[in-house]
């Protein structure tokens, strides 16, 4: 209206110009980028989002992004880089699981006219395994003494990378020995969690059905399928007190020799008395071997009659259980020996 000074005019009125603005339309796509997919426990992936869109004579300008992650993979989720204002985010998954229903990722523009709707898209994470069984286990024979043999056992190497479907194997994991010929091991060295390991059997007899050792790879996914492998012990026929029999045993004159060693246990230094079949003046084979079959020390002494009687002074020997074994003729004869000093 005009203003005077004999009063106002009368009105004019025009009706306002502005329309309805709505909230911008929804993300039209997400790209998900996978970074690791083959580690267990830590799959990464990175989702990127369209630029914002401009305002329209209709739809209010987008001002940023909001991520979200829906479904059960969700609580295994954490963003590595980005937040959830960013066009791109780097987010880890420490579960192994394959996305089911409902496992999305989820984008929203935001604006001063509100929120846009939600672009949903669902994750792509596919389900990974533990590592597959080993192709086989190399045994080596590392000790033949009866009562005490040694077999080592050695895994493939280099660990399997993963695959699309598998983790990459991170180590070995060795079960002890099974069946009769394995129950009665001893670790002899190495590690259940190593890829060699050596065992110790007090069984003379040959591997039967059940007698196995087993390995698997271990991984982020899980330990993986096992190998079984049956052991390669043969049976071992072996004299009383645990020396095998030799081209030089006759058996019929085993049973015609005795053999003591006193005092038992010693230091070192003990004496050696034993009576064979063997009666010309001849001359006897001492020898003192350890649990492993090696012989530490070897002396001769003179067979008198079938009567052999000297004393052995080692102070090299070290505490433990050694094996000594008299030959003369066609006899052989062992004892077992503490040495504790």
């Amino acid at each position: 209206m005009y203003t005077t000074g004999c009063g106002n005019s009368a009105s004019k009125a025009a009706k306002l110009s502005n329309t309805a603005l709505s909230v911008p339309a929804a993300p039209t796509a997400i790209t998900i980028t996978p970074l690791i997919t083959n580690v267990c426990n830590n799959r990464v992936y990175r989702y990127s989002a369209p630029s914002l869109p401009v305002a329209s004579t209709t739809a209010g300008e987008a001002t940023g992004w909001l991520w979200e992650l829906t479904g059960s993979l969700s609580e295994f989720a954490t963003i590595d880089s980005g937040d959830e204002g960013s066009q791109k985010i780097v987010v880890s998954f420490t579960s192994n699981a394959a996305a089911a229903t409902g496992d999305s990722i989820k984008l929203t523009y935001l604006s001063l006219c509100g929120n846009s709707k939600a672009k949903a898209s669902k994750l792509t994470n596919a389900k990974l395994s533990a590592p597959a069984a080993p192709a086989s286990v190399t045994i080596q024979t590392v000790s033949d003494v009866c009562g005490a043999r040694v077999y080592r056992y050695i895994a493939p190497s280099p660990l399997p990378a993963a695959t699309t479907t598998t983790g990459v194997a991170t180590g070995y994991l060795w079960t002890s020995p099974t069946g009769t010929v394995g129950g009665t091991f001893t670790l002899d060295s190495g590690l259940t969690s190593g890829r060699i390991i050596r065992y110790r059997y007090s069984s003379n007899a040959a591997a039967g059905i059940g007698d196995s050792i087993r390995v698997r790879y271990t991984s982020g996914c899980g330990n993986g399928a096992v190998k079984a492998q049956k052991l390669s012990n043969l049976a071992k026929v072996c004299l009383t007190s645990g020396t095998p029999i030799t081209s030089r045993v006759a058996s019929t004159s085993v049973e015609t020799a005795t053999l003591n060693v006193y005092p038992n246990p010693n230091n070192g230094t003990f004496m050696v008395s034993a009576k064979t079949s063997t009666t010309a003046k001849s001359t006897a084979t001492i020898q003192i071997i350890d649990m492993l079959g090696k012989v530490v020390a070897q002396v001769n002494a003179q067979n008198n009659n079938g009567t052999i009687n000297t004393n052995i002074n080692n102070s090299n020997l070290k505490n433990g259980v050694y094996t000594v074994r008299i030959m003369v003729g066609n006899d052989i004869k062992t004892v077992k020996m503490v040495v504790k000093k």
